[in-house]
């Protein structure tokens, strides 16, 4: 039930994303729909959140180096967030090479729930450029 939620919240904000972003969006969204895939094949050849799933950290370090290239390039500041919710997942990979013990539930949630957060940055990112192009007076002083 949780999977089918996430999808359900990562094809909206996707799509709401592709429809009201610009060029930056779409190659956020390109990436997120990348590494989700990509994440959910590594996920299955490894179920265990016992020790450190490395095809679901490689694939979160790639999608890392990637939106931290998208926020270099971007005169918009959500990839800055994006990035940053993003590195919540690589420094939980990360950590968790380093402790011998710890909680499978909390490494889960920590990869996993920041995902989340990435998605909400972009998509409440895109919406507020969105408005703020609509707006004459701004839109002018932005370009």
């Amino acid at each position: 039930m949780i999977s089918l939620l996430f999808w359900f919240l990562m094809l909206t904000c996707c799509a709401a994303v592709m429809v009201l972003g610009r060029s930056d969006g779409r190659i956020a969204v390109g990436m997120i729909l990348i590494a989700v895939l990509l994440t959910d094949i590594a996920q299955h050849a490894n179920m265990s959140w016992r020790s450190v799933n490395l095809g679901v950290m490689f694939f979160d370090v790639l999608l890392f180096i990637g939106l931290l290239c998208l926020m270099l390039k971007s005169a918009c500041s959500w990839p800055i967030w994006m990035a940053a919710s993003q590195s919540l997942a690589v420094e939980g990979h990360f950590a968790t090479l380093l402790i011998s013990q710890f909680d499978p539930k909390i490494y889960a949630a920590v990869t996993a729930g920041s995902s989340l957060i990435c998605l909400f940055c972009m998509t409440v990112g895109v919406c507020l450029d969105h408005r703020a192009h609509k707006k004459p007076g701004l839109a002018q002083r932005r370009s």
